[in-house]
């Protein structure tokens, strides 16, 4: 705040009018007559009831009875507010008073302090600033020298920001505070009382000592974690130094109850309770960097700001959400025991792809993600990125992260040697791209994409092609994108109309608008390979007269150096309800004389070459389903081991517990595990299937392996992303009201999650693909096998006997029972009824998402149980995980089943016209 000098002559009066308080007290009078007796405060001067010249209307410290009563009636009148102003019941005085709900129903807040001010604070919006009283009456000259000699060296942040240094913030008094925290950092300094309480709550702790506690404080809900911070020593409690300071100690009136009251919920107002998030420029800090040794703490944990791109450096204002914690362990429990590991080393060109070698994989993946990519969740979801002439900003961060991310060689973890790739199994690849799903679901399309060009490339493209892109795309050089939709073809691509017409070269000219376009412009690599569907002159119309193009944003010049910029512009990008770092693009080719492509393989084969890139990509999103799930289920947990609510239903404590004690948010949180990891392993073995069907020695056995691949690939991709929308927003339930809350981050994660059922092709799309495709057209005879080996797993389970074995045996059979049922009848019924059988080809396919997780979460248990005595606490919980989902989930299959052979004929029945 600007310091202001004294006015001419002001020290004169002000040591006239307090020998005439003196005087008046040792009279029992005020400045305006008789008033009631005064108890002097130590160590403070008092107010006189009246104003004097040039000074703002002040009031006398009535008796300590009357003054608790003052409090109770006008919370405005005490606390941080008693250095601001007088009760809004008195007087306003000379500036407009912003009136809160607290004070018009003349409630206080639980803790006994008036919190921060709303939105709609007039100083805060019109920064009007008053000097404080302390200014104005201290005690001695030597206050103003003690609070300049104060060093800024304590930060204290929240997991979701990077508090802006003190000088910073004088450049715009709009910005909040983060006044507490879960998952707050706490850097060593000196005297940040003054600073941080003082000036931001009223003035009324400065030069008071503080001490620092390190240890875990119980009972407050979570941000994500409590680590060390400041603490104030407790005071008078009608004087709120720092709002929420006795929050969660013995005494404190809420501290079984969390943050936050019924009526003014502190922590949860965003103008209070954080900094305003801007860009950079004039008061703000996003996107500077600032030197990491000032900053860092002593020691590196997962919730600690790190140095995520190696430099020493760190991106300061960048939310640090390091929250996210792999599950390695259930990763390789899957691999090795569900999906075969073992076997898939077995494969020629996978000999180096053992067990140790998975491990120390996904160990650095989990490093990696969990330091570098996960911190940058939040921010990107502020900030998204920005169009600005044609031209994409990356959230801040990003661009940095990609860096990285390439250099490290992710991008090429299941690409070929030849191409600069590792040359993996998508078995282990799978497992890093969960992890960076779950990290940052927007960072991670652009590798997906990238991912699905390349596979285009190989298995369609030219020699010249594989050479000029393929080397760039995996090394991170360069990204990919697929372009297929227009503003009148959507879902059906029959309708695209973007024209190419030959030049005469071998190249094509490419005219036409595509939208929807997943980092279709961006600046985190130098060049960006366009996959593009287009017409040829003379083509048939449909989808048989579709050929592909492969169209660069730079030309690429024969010695591999990029070339002039292409005929392709990003003419704007969509405003989501999630992904928002993503940017989603509009493209427009051929505006200046046409973008210069050449054609991937055959003319009018497009769609069949697209399908490639799409079936890697409509894996990889189902796998985005699974990750997102994971990082909501996480955050539940912890929220729930954290948040204090209620006595246990049964009476077993007598106080209030942990909401994770209770017996629903038990049932969520174990519902959110077991469709996480039923799905986890689904997913898992279908990559185990793709990696045989592809190396696999033997014909027969490549055959059946890539038969299975294509038929669960819709599976996964459907019921994973449908399961997310379920887990996400169970995690939010978990949560209650916060969840509501965008700052908790609950809610960003169901927002993110919602696009997964609908991009890459919907739900309904993929459940066509399910029936028509690959349950139809060989006469259900993948869907039917699948069933048999379904069947074995009931013999093993009956032959190790047990409750669980038993139970799990008992809903495991039902559910075969009733998809055997549904592709019998799919087969037979979809050319005599066709909309009855596609009617219920969504339930369909979530009747396969369940009994096929079914089927891996039996195989699960048996390993578990085998294995139980090597590690208790880890099997033990995979046994009950198992256990769940067959009476939670596999129990829900009949009664699906029930409604896809009777309910298609009454879903036709109504006309349209009648909706």
């Amino acid at each position: 705040m600007r310091r202001r000098g004294p006015r001419a002559g002001g020290r004169r009066r002000l040591r006239r009018r307090r020998a005439g308080r003196r005087a008046d007290r040792r009279r029992g009078q005020g400045a305006g007559g008789r008033c009631a007796p005064v108890r002097r405060r130590p160590g403070r001067e008092h107010r006189r009831a009246s104003p004097g010249p040039g000074e703002r209307q002040r009031q006398l410290q009535p008796h300590p009875g009357a003054r608790h009563r003052l409090r109770q009636e006008h919370p405005a009148a005490r606390g941080r507010q008693a250095g601001r102003g007088p009760a809004v019941r008195h007087h306003q005085g000379r500036w407009p008073r912003h009136l809160r709900a607290p004070d018009l129903r003349r409630q206080r807040d639980r803790h006994g302090a008036v919190g921060r001010q709303g939105e709609g604070d007039h100083r805060a919006r019109h920064r009007v600033r008053r000097r404080s009283r302390h200014r104005r009456f201290r005690r001695d000259r030597n206050a103003d020298a003690r609070r300049r000699r104060r060093r800024l060296a304590i930060r204290l942040a929240r997991s979701d920001q990077e508090r802006p240094s003190r000088a910073d913030c004088r450049q715009d008094h709009r910005v909040g505070w983060p006044r507490r925290g879960l998952g707050r950092e706490l850097h060593q300094g000196t005297d940040a009382a003054g600073r941080q309480a003082g000036r931001r709550a009223g003035r009324l702790a400065r030069r008071r000592g503080r001490r620092l506690r390190a240890e875990r404080l119980p009972g407050r809900p979570d941000r994500q974690d409590r680590r060390a911070a400041a603490v104030h020593r407790r005071r008078h409690l009608g004087r709120d130094p720092a709002l929420g300071r006795h929050e969660g100690f013995q005494g404190d009136r809420g501290d079984q109850q969390g943050s936050g009251g019924a009526d003014l919920q502190r922590g949860r107002l965003r103008p209070g309770g954080r900094p305003e998030h801007r860009g950079a420029g004039a008061g703000g800090r996003t996107g500077l960097i600032a030197e990491r040794g000032a900053t860092a703490p002593p020691c590196r944990t997962a919730e600690a700001v790190s140095d995520p791109f190696g430099n020493g450096f760190f991106i300061e204002g960048l939310e640090r959400d390091m929250t996210y914690q792999a599950p390695v362990k259930d990763m390789l429990f899957v691999m090795n025991e569900l999906a075969g590991l073992d076997n898939v080393a077995r494969l020629p060109g996978f000999e180096e792809a053992t067990a140790d070698t998975a491990q120390a994989v996904l160990e650095e993946s989990a490093r990696f993600t969990g330091e570098v990519i996960a911190p940058l969740n939040v921010e990107g979801d502020r900030n998204p990125s920005s169009w600005k002439d044609g031209t994409v900003t990356a959230s801040a961060g990003f661009k940095e992260a990609f860096l990285q991310f390439g250099q490290g060689g992710w991008q090429g973890v299941q690409h070929p040697v030849e191409y600069g790739g590792q040359g993996l199994p998508k078995l282990i690849a799978t497992a890093c791209i969960e992890m960076l799903n779950a990290a940052n679901l927007s960072f991670a399309l652009c590798p997906l994409l990238t991912d699905g060009a390349i596979e285009a490339l190989l298995t369609a493209g030219s020699e010249a092609q594989k050479q000029r892109f393929v080397p760039r795309l995996i090394s991170g050089e360069w990204t990919g994108t697929m372009n297929l939709t227009e503003p009148q073809a959507g879902s059906d691509l029959a309708l695209v109309r973007t024209r190419a017409e030959p030049v005469g070269d071998g190249t094509f000219k490419i005219f036409g608008t595509k939208i929807f376009i997943t980092w279709g412009e961006h600046d985190m690599a130098d060049n960006i390979v366009h996959l593009v569907l287009a017409r040829t002159p003379g083509a048939p119309e449909g989808v048989k007269g579709i050929s592909l193009f492969v169209v660069p944003k730079f030309l690429v010049n024969d010695d591999g150096s990029l070339g002039a910029r292409n005929d392709v512009h990003c003419v704007s990008i969509e405003h989501k309800l999630g992904i928002k770092a993503s940017p989603t693009a509009v493209l427009q080719f051929g505006d200046h004389g046409g973008a210069i492509g050449t054609l991937v393989g055959e003319e009018n084969r497009g769609l069949e070459y697209m399908f490639i890139m799409m079936n890697a990509a409509r894996y990889a999103v189902g796998m985005q389903g699974i990750g997102v799930s994971e990082r909501a289920y996480q955050k539940a947990v912890a929220y729930a081991r954290e948040r204090v609510q209620s006595r246990p239903v049964d009476g077993s404590a007598a106080k209030a517990v942990p909401i994770i004690h209770h017996p629903d948010v038990k049932r969520m949180l174990l519902t959110m595990r077991a469709m996480t990891e039923g799905a986890r392993a689904l997913a898992y073995v279908a990559a185990a299937a793709c990696d045989a069907g592809h190396h696999a020695g033997d014909d027969a056995a490549r055959k059946q392996n890539e038969a299975l691949y294509e038929f669960l690939v819709p599976v996964v991709k459907g019921w994973s992303t449908e399961m997310s929308i379920d887990v996400t927003s169970l995690g939010v339930q978990v949560h209650g009201g916060m969840g509501f809350i965008e700052e908790t981050g609950a809610a960003q994660y169901y927002r993110d999650a919602r696009i997964l059922p609908i991009y890459e092709g919907t739900t309904a799309i993929q459940a066509n693909d399910l029936v028509g495709r690959k349950t139809v057209r060989d006469g259900g005879a993948v869907a039917l096998g699948i069933c048999a080996e379904i069947a074995k797993v009931e013999a093993q389970l009956a032959a190790k006997g047990g409750a669980h074995c038993d139970a799990m045996r008992a809903r495991l059979a039902a559910g075969r029972e009733a998809m055997d049922a549904v592709v019998r009848f799919v087969v037979a019924q979809t050319k005599a009824q066709p909309n009855a059988v596609f009617a219920g080809s969504v339930p369909y396919l979530r009747l396969c998402g369940i009994v096929l997780s079914g089927w891996q979460m039996a195989r699960a248990l048996l390993a578990a149980i085998d294995r139980e005595g090597d590690d208790p606490n880890f099997y033990g919980a995979k046994i009950a995980t198992a256990r769940v989902f067959a009476d939670v989930l596999l129990t829900q299959a009949p009664g699906i089943a029930q409604s896809i052979l009777a309910g298609g004929e009454t879903i036709g029945a109504l006309p349209e016209g009648l909706f």
